[in-house]
C-alpha cells in the first residue's frame, strides 16, 4: 500500500494524552528520563488539544485541529490556547478548566524537536518532576472534561 493510500484513523488526543502519560510514567520509574521527559510533553500537548477539541476548535475530517487554526506544538500551543479563549465564543469555559493547571508553564522550554537530541542535550531534564507534575495535572483536567460529557 503507498504511503498516500495508506489507512487513517480518527484521531482521539483524550486517549493519546492518557497513553502518553502511563508510558511516561512507566519510564520515569526505569530512570529513563530522556523519554519520560519527552512523553510528558506530548501528554500535555495532547491533553490541550482535546480540551479545544471539547469545545469545538475546528476540525479536519480526521479528527485533528484543523492546521492554520489551534494546531500546534508546545511551547506555541499554550498561545493556540490563549487565542482560543480570546476569539471563540466557548473561549471562557476553556479558561476555567486552565486554572488547575499552575504547572503548565513550566514546560514553555518543551521543543518536540529535542526528541533527535542526546540524552545529555537535552535541556531542561533536571525539571522533570516539574513536567512530569504538568502531565498529571492535564490528567485531572482530561478526568473533569470526561465529567462534562
Amino acid at each position: 500500500m503507498s504511503a498516500s493510500k495508506k489507512k487513517r484513523y480518527p484521531v482521539n488526543y483524550e486517549k493519546a494524552a492518557r497513553r502518553h502519560l502511563k508510558d511516561a510514567n512507566l519510564l520515569y520509574e526505569e530512570k529513563r528520563f530522556a523519554n519520560a521527559w519527552l512523553l510528558y510533553g506530548f501528554c500535555v500537548e495532547c491533553g490541550l488539544s482535546a480540551l479545544l477539541v471539547k469545545f469545538e476548535a475546528p476540525l479536519d475530517n480526521f479528527g485533528n485541529i484543523e492546521v492554520g487554526t489551534y494546531r500546534q506544538h508546545m511551547p506555541h500551543m499554550r498561545k493556540a490556547v490563549n487565542d482560543f479563549i480570546q476569539k471563540e465564543s466557548s473561549g471562557r469555559q476553556v479558561q476555567s478548566y486552565l486554572v488547575n493547571l499552575p504547572t503548565l508553564k513550566m514546560l514553555d522550554g518543551w521543543l518536540i524537536y529535542h526528541r533527535y537530541y542526546s540524552d545529555e542535550k537535552i535541556p531542561f531534564l533536571g525539571n522533570i518532576d516539574d513536567w512530569k507534575q504538568a502531565a498529571h495535572e492535564v490528567e485531572t483536567m482530561l478526568d473533569r472534561l470526561q465529567g462534562a460529557r
